[in-house]
């Protein structure tokens, strides 16, 4: 049984600092963009990614997280709101100029009460918790109120994140190797084969932030089937668990997630093609950035986005580059 308390004031300090760090200019203009769009529902804006760890807002798609008060304020039809819900998050595509220049925008759209869930350990999948464990900035926030759920979501990411994880670790661990291994977990997770080398690159860039949040996340655990203990001397971690513990926690679980992880992300790209203009060309571009496999689609499987995409998990499945 888990125990998920209110996590330490510092580390809650530590989130909401980079929570509110400076962002580039062009985030205030793809923000107002947004805003403008969505009306009073958006509560906050979070940007995250691989633009985030660059500094550099104009190479690729900035990757945004849209935190609204609840699916039927965001949209006019009630498809799009339930299937918000059911398969969260829904994810568009937007472009924004900037003093003369494109900034190519993905963005997903979740709810606050949501996203309170999904990053707690009520959650099985990581695709929520497995992300907002990761440094972000929040672009916008409605008020303080929103401010201090949202860093509880992060605070609550983090904890899930460590759970998950240790029960997979060696018996004893250094904070590097819990971010490392628990990053390869949760892309296996996932329709993307990035392993040790993109996890070894997100830990580099946040290294700071990990090592200084993990052991107030660490020191918070308190959980009946395993133990940890801090070495302080060697900082490192003492892991105490039994064989079966091991098993159901780690083996058993994250092949669970995993399976349903392929499933999930399957769905997610049948139902991206729905949401906006050239969404099959996104989902094959997606494929082939997460996969390397190329998928050329003719003009009839074009107009028909859900046999496009079940002609392409077919060729995924076919060439092994999902399992």
């Amino acid at each position: 049984m888990v125990e998920q308390g209110r996590p330490p004031i510092i580390l809650k300090n530590m989130v909401r600092n980079q929570l509110t760090g400076k962002v580039p200019g062009a985030l205030d203009a793809v923000s107002s963009a947004i805003r403008k769009r969505y009306g009073k529902t958006v509560l906050a804006i979070a940007f995250y990614g691989s633009c985030l760890r660059s500094s550099n807002p104009f190479e690729g798609i900035l990757d945004l997280y849209i935190v609204v008060k609840g699916y039927r304020s965001c949209y006019e039809r009630l498809l799009p709101a339930v299937s918000n819900l059911l398969l969260p998050p829904n994810v568009f595509y937007m472009e924004e100029e900037f003093k003369g220049k494109t900034v190519r925008v993905k963005y997903a759209i979740v709810s606050m009460k949501q996203l309170e869930r999904a990053t707690s350990c009520q959650w099985f999948h990581s695709y929520f918790w497995a992300r907002f464990c990761q440094p972000m900035v929040l672009t916008f926030y409605r008020d303080e109120d929103v401010l201090e759920r949202i860093v509880r979501c992060v605070c609550n990411a983090l904890f899930t994140f460590s759970v998950r994880v240790i029960p997979c670790l060696e018996g004893v661990f250094s904070v590097k190797r819990l971010w490392q291994r628990g990053l390869e977990l949760t892309y296996m997770a996932e329709l993307r084969p990035e392993g040790r080398d993109r996890a070894i690159t997100i830990w580099k860039s946040n290294r700071d932030y990990f090592e200084a949040v993990t052991p107030y996340v660490l020191r918070a655990i308190r959980d009946k089937k395993f133990r940890v203990e801090r070495d302080r001397e060697k900082k490192l971690y003492h892991l105490h668990i039994t064989r079966n513990e091991r098993f159901l926690l780690c083996r058993l679980s994250w092949a669970l997630r995993i399976v349903w992880g392929k499933l999930l992300s399957i769905l997610r790209l049948i139902k991206a093609c729905f949401t906006f203009g050239g969404g099959v060309d996104y989902a094959l571009w997606k494929i082939e950035r997460h996969t390397g496999v190329r998928i050329s689609l003719g003009p009839f499987l074009r107009r028909h986005p859900l046999l496009a995409m079940f002609f392409a998990s077919w060729r995924l499945l076919k060439s092994k580059a999902i399992r």
